[in-house]
């Protein structure tokens, strides 16, 4: 089954800076025992996800909580960095690990003929309580698509050679296009490549704005046939920063829709079903 990512209700307004928040499982307390408490103790409500402002070179901070079949909890976390052109500094590690990981289907020359940019999305997955089971992989938005690159860095997440796109065969995806699970507690990065992100394109997207027509948050639903993931979330929020405003955000297609199987906030890809 296709990971389900197709967003209901769009957001008719958008106040810069946002803060968005649902708590689909329906019980805002904290878990009972997070590291280093007894059950008898008194917990301490979670720490809000923006005690760590976002920066003014951040475009967008989405934050949910995970918990598992076995009790466990992960907090986490994504800032979503303001996109770069392929040049830039700030843009070297997404650069060289996408060659890396993209060999034999995107090379330096098409990454300067096609003037991508890079948008660097940091990942953290801090552990609440309990241990998260090695066999409940989540999956990580945002999701490669045809007119984008995916790779990865950082010990918690992994690429899965399992279709996330119409048409695409297990065991046969291209490295760019194998979508990314969390897979552990830890930290990550995924970079995206967007060809043409430095112009902008005739369907009103801004230079730099491609970001914004990608989806961002977490989803239980695994890519392949491959079944559902026994985990909920809650507590998703989002906030979208003045850059994100001024690069693109909210889209025409702007969505949110957070539910137990998938907290997911974003745009659709320009011409592509993003379902």
């Amino acid at each position: 089954m296709r990971p389900r990512v197709v967003l209901a209700a769009s957001a008719a307004a958008l106040l810069l800076p946002m803060l968005t928040a649902c708590d689909p499982g329906g019980d805002d307390s904290p878990p009972a025992n997070p590291p280093g408490q007894s059950g008898g103790d008194e917990v301490p409500p979670p720490t809000s996800a923006w005690d760590e402002a976002l920066t003014e070179t951040d475009v967008l901070g989405f934050h949910a909580l995970a918990t598992a079949s076995n009790g466990a909890v992960l907090d986490i976390r994504m800032i979503v960095h303001a996109p770069e052109p392929f040049s830039a500094d700030g843009a070297a590690d997404a650069w060289a690990r996408t060659t890396e990981w993209c060999q034999g289907e995107v090379d330096d020359q098409v990454i300067a003929d096609w003037g991508y940019s890079f948008t660097t999305v940091d990942v953290t997955a801090q552990t609440v309580s309990g241990q998260w089971p090695m066999d409940t992989p989540i999956l990580l938005l945002p999701l490669p698509f045809e007119d984008s690159t995916i790779a990865t860095a950082g010990d918690a997440i992994v690429q899965t050679n399992e279709p996330a796109q119409f048409g695409q065969v297990a065991g046969q995806v291209p490295h760019c296009a194998q979508p990314a699970l969390l897979i552990k507690a830890g930290t990550g990065s995924i970079y995206v490549g967007i060809p043409g992100d430095l112009d902008g394109d005739a369907n009103g997207t801004p230079p730099f704005g491609g970001w914004a027509n990608r989806k961002y948050g977490v989803n239980a639903n695994q890519p392949g046939d491959n079944p559902a993931s026994p985990v909920t979330f809650s507590q998703c929020e989002y906030a979208v920063t003045q850059l994100g405003g001024e690069l693109g955000a909210p889209t025409a297609s702007w969505q949110e829709d957070f539910q137990s199987a998938f907290c997911a906030v974003g745009g659709d890809s320009v011409g592509v079903d993003a379902g």
